[in-house]
């Protein structure tokens, strides 16, 4: 404003009409009346002034010619000028002009008169308030201004000043002002014509699936959405757009809803998200915080969501994992979803959603995703998607599903590696730009992406998602990028300016290159209509046309082809092959289909055929479609997806004679009439390799293996390079840290295809053929006129019906969901059976077949006719019902029961359901004897067990009853034996397995009775000599107590004839028999020393006895009793028979008791050379297994080892007679005879024995017979001839010892004795005699004795046995023993105590005790 306007404007404003004032005056007084504001005598309405002073300062010229006249007009346009100017510096904001601030307010008046609010005229609390301007309005309220206290000009310039102050200060207020502006706008902006739409969709679909790696059906689904409500435009309470995005974690949902809005920002949208993870609470300040807190809260303010919205109504709104929200939340979106409206509590009023577009996520339904990697869930219907997410243990709101049905429903797919490998380029060229780009650096970056990529992936393992390698490969670069630079700095000793390249390079090698390269033709199943030649090369494409080009080769020379000629033989071709074969001539690894029939033709039935047994067959491979041209790749490679086809390739029909002339493969072919087919070879062989890579790494996650490599740095000075090469690679164990893994209480186990065959099940023949003809009804139902719909497997417990569960799965490529029976009894078992079943038709429509396996199911099938629960039989009825459901309405449910139950136990009404029974025995011996054989095969110990070994094994473990009796519990001994021999250090042996199934009757008890263990051998030995007579094949004896026995002989018996009846009685009987004759042989009275040992024998002999009369009536009185009355072998029915025939039967059985007794006698006493040799072997070794004891009874020699000998005593010992003398006595250690003292231990094995070499000595107690090397030719030659053995750790002793004479001097309790005794000195030692003296003649001692003697005139063999007699002579109780060395001497000896003896039986001798 210029000078001149001031001053027109100064004479002005001092007129005294004041129109303008007036007119302010009436307009305010009309905005009170419409609009209802109340008067308040200490306070005034700054927006009220506002909006009086917009209207005044807009009104048209019309309008104003009616009451003003020129002058006031003109008057009126340079006060307006001045009252924008005094608004803008009130404001300190670009205000804009008074018309159009006048028609935002008139928008929404009431509400913004509320939140600026009243300015209070008697509020003196507020310093930044001028004491002036409260007078000012004071006046103003009151209408007590006049002409004489302010002029008309003033009076409106600081209204407009103060007001407009006030106004702008208000919180919020300018965020609205500018919400209404844009509002406005965007309300004003002109639509977009159809054809704008339709070019928006093409290019906001092409860059959002550039963007969006690995969903592009999700994002064509999206896009078809959001251009639906482009389309129809904006509907009454509808919000702009309802989607829901459901699917794995970390594929891109998220990023599909920012690429969106970031895509779209010319359209004006606003984007925000809200994590529902941080609403999952139901405090009432999460709520609250959404919708706003009301004024008269102490912190208010406007909610998060409506507040948002209100602000920006033309925005994308976020709901991440909507399933953890709280029900309170839930309600709010209710709201949204049925009106699109919401109220804020902060604003009171309603604000609108019909603009918003709205998009939930959630990672809800496992079960659609968690187990289809490879599948197309885009392409699953709304209604699949919808129950799939309701399937437990889903927490996904109900109340919201019918909701979502409205909109856009797209479920998005697992990113397969390749998906993976392009996120990984993309981040990795981010990362590297930024760094050059905040740094300020030069540096080229060349990189071989593919083979990096792999790498990185291979090293990662397979629970990894896009989410994870965008923010991990970030990180890595930057990790190697620091590590690079200090290589330069501190290795190099170069600045980072020099640096101009850096390469990176991967360089596998060895078994590693399969992992990066494929180096085998792929084997292709293809149909190709009309058996046309099928060529592959390069293809490129002109002018939107695809022209063949040099390279063209048949793709028979290129990959291994099998070629199907129609429908029928395609679908053979697939149902033949076997896909979980490791050989790769097996399996195919590609299935190729051409739709049409010919050049120009339609596509044809047969193809379509093709793809549909092909994708009915839920391959996991890829399934490639011919494509022609680019207009109908896009018609119709959306719906071959959805069908099925995982690829496509372009191909195209030509002629031979139009291709290049100098290809030698399309010369031979120049004379045909019809086209071949040539097809896009680059595309081909991208399929192929990535199949491979998929298949190496599915490989490398089965091992439960990662990729690691070593990374070298080298620096090239001359050109400035750096290069990061990454080598050395190797695998390690990988930790998997899957989702299913962490959730263990998963309801139920769902597996696709258990990787279990009949190869891995041993026995049970029978079984295995009713399976095989079940799997074959799974596998070709068209075969069969009536489907199955159950098969029940009962018997003994751990016989493999779980196993043959599993393999009936993985041999009819079937599904398999396992669960428990009593499961089912928790309280919610029919909801629970029901979810179940409903899983099972579910994954049975998807993978053709599926099995439901209910293990332990007697719990929800016991018979009616007992004690039931009412839950048990709701429970039971809910089965029938769904069974008769399968009967009716059956996609491929198979039910298969498994039980320990017999049948008679389970309800009728439930067996009658089952199409087959199948029992499950229990193994037979040769069954048994070959998985025993085979897990031992497999577990490498073999080595020291023999098949005889395994033979005696397999019927030792049915000797305690069934504790080992299934397959289950064999290989669970196995194995805990195997562990237990780890962890002792000892060898899995025949020994170590025969001891390990001992401890199941009870820990060894230690005796310290040595006649019980040798009477108890002699017991043993008894029954083994009688089995062994009798044919029976002797397992296993032993003397070691445990639990209820002393010790037992366990051979297999048979029953057939009645003398097999009475032989066993006689085997029975031979344990008390042998300790008869043991005892009557050593001269005492058999009946006084016979003990209670034999109780059990004699128990079972009776028992046999009466079964021999009573129930087999193999007595000559023929009685047979029915089992009725019999109920156990054994038991007498005394209640059903007359006195007269009990009495008889009794004596029946006494008799034969009394005629086997006498004939156990008489044959152990035939045979009595095989008991002792039998006896002492057990004595000494304590248990013998098969192959031993039948070589004892053989040879009639006993059997020992060195562990049965203690490894404490030395050839020699120190003997000590006073403080100045002592002297080293020959001693040895005594192996034979067995000495009564001797007792077996636990701890007698030999310690450290191994690599030690003993010499034994064998000698009479007159002659020295051999020196052996080997314990066991030293005990024969001992026990035959009656010797005594010692062994010695040097010869030297050993030859000492057999040239040694004792001579013992006894005297005892008034009697004497002077001889010879083998073994005298360890007599002496085990003496209690009080005088002991030991005369050892050599060295010295030799010397003077022979000096004495020489000096008396007298031999020296006479002088020493007078002394000896001398000694007896002197004391009451002595025991003297003298040892002689030497041949000579020891003759000398022998001939004087000869003499002495004979002059003894002349009455002049000593007499011998």
């Amino acid at each position: 404003m210029n000078d001149n306007d001031r001053l027109r404007l100064y004479f002005l404003a001092h007129s005294r009409d004041q129109k303008i004032w007036k007119t302010f005056v009436y307009i305010r007084k009309d905005i009170r009346s419409k609009y209802h504001i109340p008067t308040t005598p200490d306070g005034i309405w700054p927006a009220e002034i506002l909006y009086a002073l917009c209207i005044l300062f807009s009104l048209e010229k019309t309008e104003l010619d009616r009451f003003m006249s020129a002058a006031e007009i003109e008057k009126y346009e340079v006060l307006k000028t001045s009252a924008e100017e005094s608004l803008r510096s009130s404001a300190k904001w670009d205000t804009f002009p008074f018309y159009e601030m006048r028609k935002l307010l008139e928008k929404d008046f009431n509400y913004i008169n509320r939140t600026v609010g009243t300015f209070r005229t008697t509020d003196q609390t507020d310093k930044t308030v001028d004491i002036d301007q409260t007078d000012f309005f004071s006046k103003l309220e009151n209408e007590t201004i006049s002409a004489a206290d302010i002029s008309e000009y003033s009076v409106i310039l600081k209204l407009t000043y103060m007001a407009g102050g006030i106004f702008f200060k208000t919180l919020g207020i300018r965020s609205l002002i500018e919400h209404y502006r844009t509002k406005s706008a965007e309300s004003a902006a002109p639509k977009k014509s159809l054809d704008d739409i339709l070019s928006m969709k093409k290019n906001l679909r092409n860059q959002l699936m550039k963007d969006v790696r690995g969903q592009d059906t999700a994002v064509e689904k999206f896009v078809d959405g959001y251009i639906r409500y482009r389309l129809r435009g904006k509907l009454l309470g509808k919000p702009a757009g309802i989607f829901l995005f459901a699917g794995p974690p970390g594929t891109g949902k998220t990023y599909l809803a920012e690429k969106f809005v970031e895509l779209m920002a010319d359209e004006g949208y606003r984007y925000k998200r809200f994590d529902m993870a941080a609403y999952g609470s139901s405090n009432s300040d999460n709520i609250t915080g959404l919708v706003g807190f009301e004024r008269s809260w102490r912190r208010s303010e406007p909610g998060l969501l409506t507040g948002f919205v209100k602000e920006h109504p033309k925005c994308v709104l976020l709901f991440d994992e909507i399933e953890k929200a709280c029900p309170g939340v839930r309600l709010l979106f209710l709201s949204v979803l049925e009106g699109a409206v919401l109220t804020d509590k902060y604003y009171d009023e309603q604000v609108s959603f019909e603009d918003a577009i709205l998009v939930f996520t959630t990672n809800e339904g496992k079960d659609l995703y968690e187990d289809n990697r490879g599948a197309n869930l885009t392409a699953l219907p709304d209604s699949a998607v919808m129950e799939g997410l309701q399937a437990p243990p889903s927490q996904f709101p109900p109340e919201l599903i019918s909701r979502f049905m409205s909109g856009t429903i797209v479920m998005f797919n697992h990113l397969n590696y390749f998906d993976l490998s392009a996120i990984f380029k993309n981040s990795v060229d981010k990362t590297v730009q930024q760094i050059r780009e905040s740094n300020d650096l030069h540096i080229g970056f060349r990189y071989s992406w593919e083979k990096l990529a792999r790498l990185y992936l291979l090293g990662k393992g397979s629970n990894i998602d896009a989410r994870f390698v965008s923010s991990n490969t970030k990180k890595t670069v930057e990790n190697y990028f620091l590590e690079a630079m200090e290589f330069i700095r501190e290795e190099c000793f170069r600045s980072l300016k020099e640096l101009r390249v850096v390469s990176v390079s991967v360089e596998p090698s060895g078994e590693f290159r399969k992992y990066f390269e494929m180096r085998y033709r792929p084997r292709i199943l293809g149909y190709i209509n009309r058996s046309a030649e099928v060529y592959a090369g390069e293809i490129p494409q002109r002018y939107g046309r695809s022209l063949p080009q040099r390279g063209l080769k048949k793709l028979q020379q290129r990959a291994d082809c099998v070629w199907a000629e129609t429908g029928e033989s395609f679908k053979e071709f697939l149902l033949n092959c076997n896909w979980n074969s490791e050989k790769r001539k097996d399996r195919f690894d590609a299935v190729l289909i051409d739709l049409a029939g010919g050049p120009g033709d339609e596509d044809t039935a047969e193809g379509y055929a093709c793809l549909k047994s092909a994708a009915e067959e839920n391959l996991d491979i890829p399934i490639i479609v011919v494509s022609r041209g680019e207009a109908a790749k896009k018609k119709t490679q959306a719906s071959l997806a959805e069908q099925g086809a995982t690829d496509f390739v372009r191909g195209i029909w030509c002629d031979p004679q139009e291709t290049v002339k100098n290809d030698p493969d399309i010369h031979r072919c120049e004379d045909r009439e019809e086209k071949i087919l040539a097809l896009d070879w680059k595309e081909l062989k991208n399929i192929f390799d990535r199949q491979h890579f998929v298949r190496m790494a599915a490989e490398l996650v089965r091992k439960g293996e990662r990729l690691s490599s070593e990374v070298t740095y080298r620096y090239k000075k001359e050109s400035g390079e750096l290069e990061i090469c990454f080598g050395g690679l190797c695998a390690k164990p990988a930790t998997v840290e899957s989702a299913a893994s962490r959730r263990l209480d998963k309801k139920y186990l769902l597996v696709d295809r258990p990787r279990v065959s009949f190869e891995e099940i041993y026995g049970n023949k029978e079984a295995k053929e009713e399976v095989k003809r079940c799997i074959d009804n799974i596998r070709h139902p068209e075969r069969y006129t009536k489907l199955m719909t159950g098969i029940l497997l009962y018997g003994k417990p751990g016989m493999g019906k779980t196993m043959f569960g599993k393999a009936m799965a993985y041999e009819s490529h079937a599904a398999f969901i396992s669960v428990v029976g009593s499961d089912f009894l928790n309280g919610n078992g029919v909801s629970k059976m029901e979810e179940i079943f409903q899983t099972a038709r579910r994954r049975a429509r998807r993978d053709k077949a599926c099995i439901l396996f209910i293990d332990e199911f007697d719990a929800i099938s016991k018979d009616r006719g007992g004690r039931l629960e009412h839950y048990q039989e709701i429970v039971l009825e809910k089965f029938l019902k769904e069974m008769d459901g399968l009967e009716t309405d059956n996609h491929g449910v198979y039910v298969v029961g498994a039980t320990n139950y017999p049948l008679e136990n389970l309800d009728r009404a439930v067996t009658r359901r089952f199409s087959v029974s199948i029992p499950f025995p229990y193994h037979v011996m040769e069954e048994r004897f070959t998985y025993l054989k085979n897990i031992l095969n497999k577990n490498k110990q073999t080595k020291h067990i023999s098949d005889s070994d395994i033979k005696t094994l397999n019927r030792m473990m049915l000797t305690f009853g069934d504790r080992i009796r299934s397959y289950a519990e064999i290989g669970t001994f196995i194995e805990e034996s195997i562990a237990a021999a780890i962890h002792l250090h000892k060898t899995v042996d025949m020994r170590f397995l025969l001891e390990r199934i001992n401890r199941m009757a009870g820990p060894a008890r230690q005796e310290n009775d040595p006649e019980k263990y040798l009477s108890t051998a002699f017991h043993e030995a008894g029954h083994a000599v009688l089995q062994n007579y009798f044919g029976l094949e002797v397992d296993y004896v032993t003397i070691v107590s445990r639990g209820m026995y002393g010790g037992y002989s366990s051979a297999w018996p048979k029953y057939h004839t009645g003398q097999d009846f009475l032989n066993q009685i006689c085997t029975f009987l031979a344990g008390r028999a042998a300790e008869m004759i043991y005892l009557a042989n050593s001269g005492e009275d058999y009946r006084q020393g016979v003990n209670t040992g034999a109780e059990n024998d004699l128990q079972k002999a009776a028992r046999i006895a009466c079964d021999y009369v009573c129930r087999y009536g193999l007595d000559e009185r023929f009685i047979a009793i029915p089992g009725i009355f019999t109920l156990q072998s054994g038991a007498f029915p005394e209640s059903i028979m007359p006195e007269s025939e009990k009495e008889a039967v009794w004596t029946s059985v006494k008799e034969i008791l009394a005629q086997q007794q006498k004939r156990a006698r008489r044959l152990l006493s035939e045979r009595w050379s095989e008991v002792f040799a039998l006896a002492i072997s057990l004595f000494s070794m304590k248990e013998l297994d098969h192959k031993t004891v039948t070589e004892i009874i053989e040879r009639k020699l006993p059997y020992v080892e060195e562990s049965c000998f203690l490894d404490s005593d030395d050839d020699y010992v120190t003997a000590t007679w006073t403080a100045s003398e002592s002297e080293e006595i020959l001693l040895g250690y005594p192996v034979y005879p067995f000495t009564r003292m001797s007792i077996p231990s636990e701890k007698t094995n030999l310690t450290g024995a191994d690599g030690r070499h003993y010499y034994y000595a064998v000698k009479t107690a007159r002659e020295g017979l051999h020196i052996h090397e080997k314990l066991q030719d030293a005990f024969d030659e001992a026990f035959v001839n009656q010797a005594y053995c010692r062994r010695f750790k040097t010869r030297k002793a050993a030859q000492e010892y057999l040239e040694m004479l004792e001579v013992t001097a006894l005297r005892q309790n008034g009697e004497y004795f002077l001889g010879v005794r083998a073994d005298a000195f360890a007599e002496m030692t085990d003496s209690n005699i009080p005088v002991k003296y030991l005369m050892d003649l050599k060295g010295e001692k030799l010397e003077q004795w022979q000096k004495t003697a020489a000096e008396e005139g007298k031999p020296l063999a006479r002088r020493v046995i007078e002394e000896a007699e001398m000694f007896l002579e002197t004391f009451e109780n002595v025991h003297m023993v003298i040892r002689i060395y030497g041949k000579t001497l020891r003759d000398e000896f022998l001939r004087c105590l000869d003499a002495r003896e004979k002059e003894g039986s002349d009455g002049t001798g000593i007499a011998e005790i």
